[in-house]
């Protein structure tokens, strides 16, 4: 019984829409249509996107889909003064504002106005593409940096952020010019954190959730990967190996100190140890050459080991396993 109640409900609902006539375009007064004098804006791409599906598709408020962005539209339509209508862009604060009349989840924009983009005067109209062409409406783009298969294109982020384009392009860096990644796997565009960073904690957790062996913990640690990733690793690009922000040694020499043996001369010539010989082709820089070109050479669990080094006076701490 109840189902045959619900059918008979939904029934007379569906009949009562339709009797309300077929949904109208935005705006649309009798024999007249917004798309009579702005058939750009129409015959693009904004059918495909969310805003042109939902003032086609059904009842988006029928007649205010245009109207509840661009505000009444019967007198504009009469006169034709475009100051009789709301036009766009207009001033970034009142832009975004009205954007967040509709999108404002708690979830997704609930910290846009304490963000670094909203205290610069960055609106929403400067990253999206409300009539469609843009990439926050197709997602998958071609341009400089090559093709994105998902996400949204760093293009976007790049017109204003053109420094961290170029360090995009220096050897090492994330794949974000090979498709692999995009700015939002890491940036949260509508948020606050610094940075505009997904977490609000520390710069680690954002980079262990792709860099999960680094995480730890380990018996002995290292403390600039306990602290911050960024002390060693430049995130956009570097010209050294791993993101690193300088290369070996001189990274290392900024918090550690050489070892003694590279202001040692080794001996010149070939020599012998328990029968065996070998050869010292670099004669007395030998030593120099061996403990400052390189630290991870030796120490090559630089984030972290659990297995104590044979390294006495460090007490099993030299990360050499």
């Amino acid at each position: 019984m109840r189902r045959w109640m619900l059918v008979a409900l939904l029934t007379i609902g569906v009949i009562a829409l339709w009797s309300m006539g077929p949904p109208t375009r935005a705006g649309d007064v009798p024999g007249e249509s917004c798309m009579d004098c702005h058939e750009e804006a129409f015959i693009a791409d904004f059918p495909n996107t969310s805003h042109g599906r939902l003032a086609d598709g059904g009842w988006f408020g029928a007649a205010q889909a245009c109207a509840s962005c661009h505000g009444p539209v019967e007198q504009h339509m009469e006169e034709s003064d475009p100051a009789l209508i709301r036009s766009f862009p207009g001033e970034p604060a009142a832009d975004s504002k009205l954007c967040l009349s509709c999108h404002s989840s708690a979830s997704h924009m609930g910290a846009w106005a304490a963000g670094e983009h909203a205290m610069a005067g960055v609106s929403c109209l400067d990253c999206h593409s409300i009539h469609g062409g843009g990439e926050f409406e197709n997602r998958v783009r071609e341009d400089a940096l090559g093709k994105h298969a998902r996400g949204v294109s760093p293009r976007t982020c790049f017109r204003c952020h053109e420094n961290v384009r170029s360090e995009m392009r220096l050897p090492s860096h994330h794949p974000v010019a090979e498709g692999e990644m995009t700015c939002v796997d890491c940036h949260d565009p509508h948020g606050a954190n610094p940075g505009l960073l997904k977490t609000a904690l520390r710069t680690n957790d954002l980079c262990f959730e792709c860099h999960a062996s680094k995480q730890g913990p380990f018996i002995f640690q290292h403390d600039p990967v306990e602290e911050d990733c960024m002390i060693c690793h430049r995130p956009h690009g570097a010209v050294a190996d791993n993101l690193l922000a300088q290369t070996e040694p001189f990274l290392c020499l900024q918090c550690h100190e050489g070892h003694f043996h590279a202001g040692v001369n080794s001996p010149e010539g070939d020599h012998t140890i328990r029968g065996v010989t070998y050869a010292n082709p670099n004669g007395a820089q030998s030593s120099k050459f061996s403990m400052l070109t390189k630290c991870s050479q030796c120490h090559a669990s630089v984030h972290g080991s659990d297995n104590p080094s044979q390294s006495v006076t460090s007490q099993g701490e030299s990360l050499t396993r």
